[in-house]
């Protein structure tokens, strides 16, 4: 076992190891490792149960129950407890993860001291409404605005086009005004970056827009009803 969670451990320690695809990783993970046979198991979701002084982790459908300790690979640490497990669910350390938010599709708004990263798309409304809130709050925040085509196909091309334009100080406005396709961009852009967050996106399971990582690190799916408020809760 430990083996194993050396091998995941390396498998995350560059930003680089995000552009691959989940089986490469999963194979770079374990190509060390002499494994017989691999059988899988059907559980979308664990829930983890505490009983009598000790923890379990049940599958959704309470089929199978899991007895011993589990690992956050993202924060290289063991999960003893319950709050330890609550705030694993709950909270996001890129730092810990070692992912480097300026390499992704990212776009910053603000100078202040307290850092927020907020995933979102191009043509969500609900991330117009961030990103202006944002803009309201530039001298006590910063904002890094990472952009993902959440919303499907409709969003890649802008995405790309976000992902590809030196012109990174007008990204915040081109999106507001609905302009991202006037944003400059060179004829042979790589879309690395692009492809980069993806996979980073997908690794964290971000499913749906804004997501918001206050500065302390407590995520958000939406928005909230006062979102300085709330940010400056969890500063």
């Amino acid at each position: 076992m430990k083996a194993v969670i050396n091998g995941l451990v390396l498998s995350l320690a560059s930003i680089g190891a995000f552009a691959q695809s989940l089986d490469e990783r999963l194979v770079m993970a374990t190509e060390s490792i002499d494994i017989k046979e691999i059988v899988q198991i059907p559980i979308r979701n664990l829930k983890a149960v505490e009983s009598e002084g000790q923890i379990l982790y049940m599958s959704d459908n309470g089929r199978y129950v899991l007895v011993g300790q589990i690992y956050d690979i993202w924060t290289r640490k063991t999960l003893d407890t319950m709050d330890q497990i609550r705030r694993s669910t709950t909270h996001l350390s890129f730092k810990d993860m070692n992912m480097p938010i300026e390499e992704l599709n990212t776009v910053s708004v603000g100078q202040g001291q307290s850092k927020v990263v907020a995933f979102v798309d191009p043509k969500c409304e609900s991330c117009h409404v961030l990103i202006k809130q944002a803009q309201g709050m530039s001298d006590d925040f910063t904002f890094q605005f990472v952009f993902v085509p959440a919303l499907g196909e409709s969003s890649v091309n802008q995405v790309k086009h976000i992902s590809c334009t030196p012109d990174k100080q007008g990204v915040a406005d081109a999106v507001l005004k609905n302009h991202v396709d006037r944003l400059a961009v060179p004829q042979d852009c790589d879309l690395k970056v692009f492809n980069t967050t993806l996979v980073a996106a997908d690794l964290m399971g971000i499913n749906g827009v804004p997501f918001i990582v206050a500065p302390n690190g407590e995520i958000l799916r939406g928005l909230p009803n006062d979102l300085k408020s709330w940010l400056q809760e969890r500063g």
